[in-house]
């Protein structure tokens, strides 16, 4: 019962749209789940989880699956790392909290798989921390963690960068005696990721497109040199003895869209996708063998991750897709009956506003993220535990890393995470002494 209300709270902003979200990628989603065709630039996985969980009927079901899978996670935290009494009410008001004031609803109310990468951080701190459920409950929690690995491109090496981090500093802070405990929590763990590492290029390859994770690494890794200004540089130096292709558009390079400006890009101008690969894998591992472009691609990563782990702006994915754009094209192929209340919605109305919950949503991370510095660097504390804020700011951090140096900046990005730095102090305050004075005694409540 709790988890169903929790459910539709996390559905809100679906509720309030009369459809849910879309976003330019939702297109490719439903056409690769619906056709079984590959995409190039990313897994499949969820295009199958739109087709199948909407029962081909209605894609509000996919929202509220995803919601409920968000709600499972948060219910076992509370469970965990909550005041042992009242948990329903911590619970329900924790959800209410998340819907109202961040953008966890806007991920569980949109049809692309963001909303996976806090299930993914979720899942993973209960693993790592050894939370006290059940073995169906644990066994739940290894399922969501191996969908959220499989949803999206970047899950498997933001898990990477994140363990490689936590590793590191337990290996310095624990080289005398290792936590055991904390040892053995890492074996599902990796083991799920390394499973997912398989089982991306193997469906890749089972379904005709290689055997590969993506095919589309070449132009992510191209665009970000053209954005750190790197390319541009390259060519000058090189096209006077190298025959490239891309030397004709040296100096008419579109920083801006290089990836998605089709009239304009060298990218398309030159054959696209597939025909760049050769020359744009020798031109990025040209790059990479001259120690004189490291400075600048240090500081340029060092930039934009910087940048990303505080660009969060709630919204950025909820402008209005009209006729023939790529969801309503989709939409329209696979959900004919659907499209009229596509058209009725307030996302493609533009009437969505979401200047007070940014507003809101601003002070609750900023305030838990200078709360998090202050609790890391007290020697003592039992308020909060400590541990679980490591792995959170860990994978914030690694989230920001991965997806500004090879994806770009962009809202959405950091958005899709950092609301989960909140629960801990939220789960601390009903653990302060002078709430447990006041609050009954009854844990039933």
């Amino acid at each position: 019962m709790y988890l169903l209300a929790a459910s539709l709270l996390l559905s809100y902003w679906a509720f309030v749209n009369q459809f849910p979200l879309v976003f330019s990628d939702t297109g490719t989603y439903l056409g690769s789940g619906f056709t079984n065709e590959y995409p190039i630039d990313r897994p499949i996985f969820y295009g199958w989880f739109l087709r199948h969980l909407s029962l081909e009927d209605s894609l509000y079901l996919p929202v509220l699956v995803q919601s409920f899978m968000l709600a499972y996670v948060l219910r076992l935290w509370v469970k965990t790392f909550g005041q042992k009494r009242y948990q329903n009410i911590q619970f329900l008001l924790l959800t209410l909290l998340l819907t109202l004031f961040t953008g966890a609803s806007i991920q569980t109310s949109q049809l692309i798989p963001d909303v996976f990468t806090s299930i993914m951080l979720l899942s993973t701190g209960l693993l790592l921390l050894n939370a006290s459920i059940t073995s169906g409950e644990r066994t739940t929690i290894y399922v969501l963690l191996l969908v959220s690995l499989l949803m999206h491109s970047s899950h498997v090496i933001t898990m990477w960068l994140a363990l490689g981090i936590i590793g590191l500093i337990n290996l310095v802070r624990y080289r005398r005696q290792l936590k055991h405990s904390f040892n053995r929590a890492w074996v599902p763990v990796v083991t799920l990721t390394i499973a997912a590492q398989i089982i991306i290029p193997s469906t890749s390859y089972l379904l005709g497109s290689g055997f590969n994770s993506s095919k589309s690494e070449h132009v992510f890794l191209m665009n970000r040199m053209v954005k750190f200004g790197i390319l541009e540089d390259y060519l000058n130096n090189v096209c006077d003895h190298k025959d490239y292709k891309f030397c004709a558009y040296a100096n008419d390079i579109p920083r801006s869209n290089f990836v998605w400006n089709y009239e304009k890009s060298p990218l398309y101008l030159t054959g696209g996708w597939e025909a760049n690969k050769e020359e744009y894998d020798a031109i990025i591992a040209d790059i990479l063998s001259q120690s004189k472009y490291y400075p600048k691609l240090f500081f340029r990563a060092l930039e934009t991750s910087l940048q990303q782990f505080f660009t969060y702006r709630i919204g950025d994915t909820a402008g209005p897709y009209m006729e023939e754009s790529s969801p309503h094209h989709f939409i329209k192929w696979f959900f004919p009956e659907l499209e009229r209340f596509y058209f009725r919605a307030e996302q493609q109305e533009q009437k969505l506003d979401f200047t007070a919950i940014n507003n809101y949503h601003n002070i609750l991370v900023l305030s838990s993220l200078a709360l998090c510095i202050i609790f890391l660097f007290r020697q003592r504390t039992s308020l909060v535990n400590r541990d679980l804020l490591e792995i959170i700011l860990i994978f914030l951090i690694a989230n920001a890393i991965i997806c500004g140096v090879f994806a770009g900046v962009f809202d959405r990005y950091q958005c899709r995470i950092i609301f989960v730095l909140i629960i801990p102090f939220y789960l601390a305050i009903w653990r302060l002494p002078i709430l447990q004075k006041y609050l009954p005694a009854d844990k039933d409540l």
